[in-house]
């Protein structure tokens, strides 16, 4: 007797773990009569193919306690799962090719490389200023520090404005050290920006995206996860440090610019006003006045050093580091693999 069904195709057209049970069951049986002969219609497994079942079956089939229309059931649900199996696998392989046509835009049109290539410069630029404003202050402190001012009514007595003036040299001293980091590793970023930039990258990026899109759309599932991680390397060093940039610089115009500019103009006239104070006639109620200046001097450069460290060194290393484990994790899932 001939049964005829019309189904899905099986992989590489043979019996697969995924088999039903019951089917699978009678196709080991050596006395049993039973073959399946494949007709594959078209090649591609992205689609449904119609091949032809032939079923042929002799002898009491009953007397291996299944009937013909309980293999027809088994079949349909073989079926159905096979059909949702290759839907979600075409759904995901159209999102991964146009993820990988939006990347390749993104990098042939450089959406990103003119606003973090200023906003580096920019970043350059306050901190160039901040720091020569320091080196200003440091000058004029070790000027200062020679005067003596004769003070006492009933016993005199000289008091130096260099006593004064020394917490705050010192901290300067050690706040442009920290600036010169600062500055180092700002223009550090602008040079790997200027080489992830390059056109070496986007063209790499352009063929391993034609690769990758070409893997996918022929199915070729032993290369596919190794020029799809290919691909994911060269992304990663095209735009990791971009990224990194300006999530630095979203952070920094929502928390600190404020506090950057407050700072910054705090020096700036605590500086004019060391070179306008004359330091030949000197009273106490200026050096009454300078101590409150050099405090507040202090808290500033205080703030400014925390500042600039936190949003040139730490929180580009951290943005760097949930990237980089965000491609390792990338890495350890199937989303790379097709099929």
């Amino acid at each position: 007797m001939w049964i005829r069904f019309t189904t899905l195709a099986f992989p590489n057209n043979r019996l697969t773990s995924s088999t039903p049970a019951t089917l699978l069951s009678f196709a080991v049986k050596k006395d049993l009569p039973l073959f399946f002969d494949f007709t594959r219609r078209l090649q591609h497994e992205l689609t449904t193919i119609s091949l032809d079942l032939t079923l042929r079956i002799g002898g009491n089939v009953r007397g291996y306690g299944i009937t013909y229309n309980q293999a027809s059931r088994n079949l349909c649900r073989f079926t159905e799962k096979r059909g949702v199996d290759l839907k979600k696998r075409f759904e995901g392989n159209v999102v991964m090719t146009i993820a990988i046509v939006l990347i390749v835009l993104v990098s042939q049109f450089r959406l990103i490389d003119g606003y973090v290539e200023n906003y580096t410069d920019e970043s350059i630029k306050r901190g160039a200023i901040v720091f020569a404003t320091a080196r200003g202050i440091n000058a004029l402190v070790s000027m200062a520090q020679s005067t003596t001012v004769e003070v006492g009514f009933i016993v005199s007595g000289s008091v130096s404005i260099g006593e004064i003036l020394d917490p705050l040299n010192d901290l300067i001293e050690r706040f442009s050290f920290i600036m010169t980091l600062v500055l180092s590793a700002l223009v550090a970023i602008k040079i790997l920006l200027l080489i992830s930039a390059h056109d070496f990258f986007n063209y790499l990026i352009v063929v391993m995206g034609v690769f990758s899109i070409a893997v996918i759309y022929f199915n070729r599932r032993k290369e596919a996860e190794a020029v799809l991680k290919f691909f994911t390397i060269v992304v990663f060093i095209r735009f990791s440090l971009g990224i990194m940039v300006a999530l630095n610089s979203v952070v920094d115009h929502a928390f600190l610019i404020g506090e950057v500019d407050t700072h910054e103009q705090n020096i700036e006239v605590f500086k004019d006003e060391l070179e306008l104070d004359s330091l030949d006639n000197v009273e106490i109620d200026f050096l009454k006045g300078l101590e409150r200046k050099v405090e507040s001097g202090v808290s500033s450069f205080l703030n400014l050093m925390v500042i600039f460290v936190l949003k040139s060194i730490l929180l580009p290393l951290s943005f760097f580091f949930l990237l980089f484990s965000g491609v390792k994790l990338l890495w350890r899932s199937n989303i790379l693999k097709i099929g």
